[in-house]
């Protein structure tokens, strides 16, 4: 009876939210954790994301069985009145324990010794080739060689931070510090804070900082109401800069993930030197140095400039392809605005996730990622048996009638083009109002069926982007240039080359899927045409539509913009749907 008198409803749980309140429940026990979650080794942001609440999925996914033991420390000597645990999460959890039976967690397979073996011949092969070798071609060779040598490195770097590569934890610490700070010039402890949040609120659009790409991308038209983002503390303003380039960023998306290693490294010297608490800041700092040591060193040891520059850029677009991966896995999943919860972490771990179908002997390129959904939902397990476990997982999902979305390498990209497709004509709707500045007072952003109004607009982007574009992006947003638009500005600069280009051509004629399009029409994908025609299996099969935008035009005064979108399934035009953003 005493003990029922010390329970508390989830209502009353979710009170306690909050830095200098915080409380979870596990297993229907309410613990404290407000002064453990500065020290907590996954860092206090996964714990604030799902604080006030049953975290009892998440808590088991990321913790080992020694765990336990110290939680009686926190136990408060409440209950949760109304503890109940769906059928998905018993299986869920039923599952894991299989998994910790059969030592599947410990078993870790030669992934490790293989990648230190593979890199320490390619900085071998790198070191001889820019030092003993003339040939302009083995250099370029050697500038991607060290690329791929960025991609292993970050897979091992992935490995040690979810579970112990090696047994002893002094020497897992030391493998993190060499393969992400000396050789990659990647803080660790940045990748921990940022992957460890990501985890946690899987595809949430203000909660996730993997979704969290302004003002370059966006994957869903939310963003277009100026979230904020609880992972950076900062407002996501969309403005009239971000605006255009959003409007094109299934242009840019390449372009920028083949330098999106500049932001890395910004961010990473942005946390270490702020005031923020980080563990071990000395060694990450230091290991940091070693790599801005090597990396330069070895780029002037090239003959002249010309050869340097081809090299830092074939390294750069190598390694992109890393990053591309990373996108691929989570830009055309399903999203959703809004704090993480505990009761469904199961649910949201699937709709969020994407797996690349590909043959076994390609798994140790891919890193593991390629069987994304079983990462997330087992991220303690080696990258070496998720493969193994991959048909227990697709029968868990089809079981709850949950998604297990696979493609292939090839057709991720067509998704993903897809949905920063869709996304892009929602940016270019000019009846919704965003902040003005300089920019688009000079640029007018209103196009038309002219050509002359559509060079003229060419013409003033690029003056832009040669004399105000720095002040512009400072004054409008207000955010210091360190801060927010170092890491993004010089990708900006690299990139609007590429982005002239395909806008000199461009001809109004788009690429786009259908499940995108009527995503943001509000529709469930399964509708209708206008014409009352059902859409049929190669609609949704080939994810490619030919659409004509047969009317661009601005309204006088309303400035609000329709579209006329005529689909051709054939060869003839036949009867579209008419989408008003």
């Amino acid at each position: 009876m005493g003990e029922f008198n010390k329970c508390i409803t989830a209502e009353e749980l979710k009170a306690h939210n909050k830095h200098s309140d915080l409380w979870i429940s596990i297993q229907g026990k309410i613990y404290n954790v407000t002064d453990w979650a500065k020290t907590h080794p996954g860092g206090d942001v996964p714990l604030l994301n799902l604080a006030g609440q049953d975290v009892t999925d998440a808590f088991l996914a990321y913790h080992p069985g020694t765990a336990w033991q110290y939680l009686d420390n926190f136990f408060t000597g409440y209950y949760l009145k109304d503890y109940k645990v769906s059928q998905a999460s018993k299986d869920y959890r039923k599952l894991l324990s299989e998994f910790s039976k059969m030592g599947l967690f410990e078993k870790k397979g030669y992934n490790f010794p293989i990648s230190i073996f593979a890199i320490v011949v390619m900085l071998l092969v790198i070191f001889y080739g820019v030092l003993c070798c003339d040939s302009l071609w083995v250099h370029l060779f050697c500038g991607g060689l060290v690329g791929f040598t960025w991609i292993q490195s970050g897979w091992i770097g992935h490995d040690s931070g979810h579970y112990k590569v090696v047994n002893n934890p002094r020497l897992n610490r030391i493998v993190q510090i060499l393969t992400g700070n000396c050789l990659s010039g990647i803080s660790i402890g940045w990748w921990k804070w940022n992957h460890n949040a990501h985890h946690m609120a899987c595809n949430s659009l203000d909660f996730d900082p993997d979704l969290q790409h302004m003002p370059f991308f966006v994957v869903s038209s939310a963003f277009f109401k100026s979230l904020t983002s609880h992972f950076y503390q900062r407002k996501m303003t969309f403005d009239s800069v971000c605006r255009i380039l959003v409007s094109y960023q299934h242009w840019t998306f390449y372009p920028v993930m083949c330098f999106g290693r500049v932001n890395l490294f910004a961010q990473s010297f942005l946390l270490l030197l702020s005031k923020r608490r980080v563990p071990n800041r000395v060694q990450e700092l230091s290991g940091l140095l070693v790599f801005w040591v090597w990396y330069p060193l070895l780029v002037s040891c090239l003959p002249n400039w010309g050869e340097r520059i081809m090299f830092v850029v074939a390294s750069f677009v190598v390694t992109g392809i890393q990053h591309i991966q990373f996108c691929l896995n989570h830009f055309s999943s399903s999203v959703y605005v809004g704090h993480p919860t505990g009761n469904d972490w199961f649910e949201k771990q699937t709709n969020g996730t994407l797996d690349i179908l590909c043959s076994s002997w390609m798994d140790w390129f891919h890193g593991g990622l390629q069987f994304q959904i079983e990462h997330h939902l087992f991220p303690r397990l080696p990258r070496c048996q998720l493969r193994k476990i991959s048909p227990f997982v697709k029968e868990l999902c089809k079981k709850h009638k949950l998604p297990y979305n696979s493609a292939s390498f090839w057709m991720a990209n067509v998704m993903t083009l897809g949905t920063l497709k869709a996304a892009a004509l929602q940016a270019r709707d000019l009846s919704s109002p965003v902040p003005r500045n300089l920019f688009v007072e000079l640029a007018h952003f209103h196009y038309g069926t002219c050509d002359k109004q559509f060079k003229l607009l060419l013409s003033r982007l690029l003056i832009l982007s040669s004399s105000g574009l720095f002040q512009n992006c400072i004054e409008s947003c207000g955010r210091p240039l360190i801060e927010y638009w170092f890491p993004a500005l010089l990708l900006q600069l690299i990139s609007w080359i590429f982005c002239i280009i395909p806008l000199l051509i461009i001809n109004q004629h788009a690429y786009a899927t259908p499940q995108s399009l009527l995503q943001f029409d509000g529709r469930d994908p399964t509708s209708k045409h206008i014409d009352g025609t059902a859409w049929s299996y190669e609609d949704h099969a080939c994810w490619k539509l030919d659409i004509d935008l047969v009317c661009l035009k601005t309204k006088e005064k309303t400035s609000k913009r329709q579209f006329t979108l005529l689909i051709r399934k054939t060869e003839k035009f036949e009867k579209g749907l008419n989408y008003v953003s």
